[in-house]
Formats: structure tokens, C-alpha cells, sequence
């Protein structure tokens, strides 16, 4: 009689057990259920105007004038740390100043004036969906000498795994020196 009472007390117990794994399962199924959810309702939120605000022109403006503000001012490192991961593998931070430098340099002569300028994308009435902005000007001293100047920002690839929608970031920076007009011959 004995060993028939151990053995349903040990099977009782043995159930409780398996019971308990079972209902911890459960709950840690549960638990992980609702967070996966809580998540995905802040990562929700967090982009509900978002798409159509990257539709607009205005963060990729606000973006560029940082850029080109960052670069007058010579806070050349603030303006190279808005710059995509992308650009700073390609382009070293010196590079980068140096191409930086060249263009102030141009634009700070007294007798620079802007020329020529063309936006594509959300600044150029580009419509439809898009994640990039290219602001190209030319500037033009007295002597003819010309440099253009190529900005690009772009709206990188979105995750699940950002909590918030990645910003506008600087993409590409090219500055060219453009030989000076030559005198019309007759």
C-alpha cells in the first residue's frame, strides 16, 4: 500500500509540475505576445505622417540649409557627422573637408554670385514616391570662374528594428571647378 500511495503522490506531483512548466510557457508566450505588440503600435505611431512628410520637401530642405549653414560656419565636422554611413566609407573626413573648404572658399569671394541652380526630387516637384533630393547650383566670380556645387540627401531604407523613422541625411557632396567662360571669337 505503500508504494500505491508514493506512486500517486509522485505522479500528483509529477503532473503539478508539468503543469507549471506548461503554464509558465504560457505566460512567457503571453508576455512576449504583448510586447512584440507594444512595439509594433509605438513603431506604428512613431510613422504615421512620416511617409507623407517624406513626400515634402521640408526635412530634406531643413537638412540641406544644416549642411550648407554647418559648412559656412567651418563646423566642417558637424556638417561630415550628417552625412549617411554610406558617404563617410566612401569619403574620408579630411576629403571631405577639403572638398568642404574649396567651396568656401569660392563662395566667400566678394564677387561670387549664383548662376544657375536645379533641385530633383520633393524640392523639385518631383511626384510620386521618392527618398532622395539632389540640390545642384553654380556660382560665378567676376573673372569667370565658375565652381558647381551637388548636394544629395537621401531618406534611408526604414527597419523594424529602429524605433523611429531614420532622418534625411547628407548622401553625396561633389564640388567641381568649371573652366572659365571662354571670350566669343568673331
Amino acid at each position: 500500500m505503500s508504494t500505491s500511495s508514493s506512486n500517486g503522490s509522485s505522479s500528483s506531483a509529477s503532473r503539478r509540475r508539468r503543469l507549471l512548466l506548461i503554464g509558465g510557457a504560457l505566460l512567457l508566450i503571453l508576455a512576449v505576445a504583448i510586447g512584440i505588440g507594444l512595439y509594433m503600435d509605438r513603431w506604428l505611431s512613431a510613422r504615421v505622417n512620416w511617409q507623407n512628410e517624406m513626400q515634402t520637401s521640408v526635412p530634406y530642405q531643413k537638412v540641406y540649409g544644416a549642411f550648407l549653414h554647418d559648412i559656412d560656419a567651418d563646423q566642417l565636422d558637424s556638417a561630415y557627422d550628417s552625412t549617411t554611413d554610406s558617404f563617410r566609407r566612401q569619403t574620408s573626413r579630411d576629403g571631405f573637408k577639403e572638398a568642404a573648404r574649396r567651396y568656401r572658399t569660392f563662395k566667400q569671394k566678394p564677387t561670387v554670385r549664383g548662376v544657375e541652380a536645379t533641385a530633383r526630387g520633393p524640392a523639385g516637384g518631383d511626384v510620386g514616391p521618392t527618398n532622395e533630393m539632389v540640390q545642384t547650383f553654380t556660382l560665378e566670380d567676376d573673372n569667370g570662374d565658375r565652381m558647381t556645387c551637388s548636394i544629395t540627401i537621401v531618406q534611408e531604407k526604414d527597419s523594424l528594428l529602429y524605433r523611429r523613422p531614420p532622418s534625411p541625411r547628407v548622401d553625396k557632396l561633389v564640388v567641381s571647378d568649371i573652366a572659365p567662360k571662354q571670350p566669343h571669337k568673331p
